[in-house]
């Protein structure tokens, strides 16, 4: 059966409306239909170009780092943060990733909110809650 987790991550650029911020999640788009590793999951994401996202997300996955597909994903919310970090880039993007084992203590949160170009808020927020048998 094997260990299973939730994983959430999107990516985002600005508002519709702002030229610099569409046109910065398109070469995005085209970074990562180029990239030889994140290309292998292309066809798994959300992409979403009115609202300017890419988004993902998988219930009871093997989240395994030794998976490609896992590595592809991973390396997509990777390019983000370079994009993040790059102050030669457009500005407008911003990226949370989330993930949740089986564990109680098995959580991870991560983001970069470079938010020039967008509402403040979250995308993604982490719920643990309590399953019982007999309801």
């Amino acid at each position: 059966m094997g260990y299973r987790s939730q994983v959430a991550y999107t990516v985002r650029f600005g508002a519709e409306s702002d030229t610099v911020c569409r046109q910065s999640f398109y070469v995005f788009l085209a970074q990562i239909k180029e990239d030889d590793v994140a290309k292998l999951v292309i066809d798994e994401l959300d992409i979403d170009e009115q609202n300017l996202s890419i988004n993902f997300k998988a219930d009871e996955v093997k989240w395994y780092d030794s998976y490609p597909e896992v590595q592809a994903h991973e390396r997509i919310v990777e390019i983000a943060n370079e994009w993040c970090n790059d102050d030669d880039n457009y500005s407008g993007i911003w990226y949370e990733h989330a993930r949740v084992g089986e564990e109680i203590d098995d959580n991870h949160y991560w983001a970069n909110q470079n938010r020039s170009c967008v509402n403040s808020g979250y995308a993604i927020n982490l719920s643990r809650h309590v399953v019982v048998d007999w309801e």
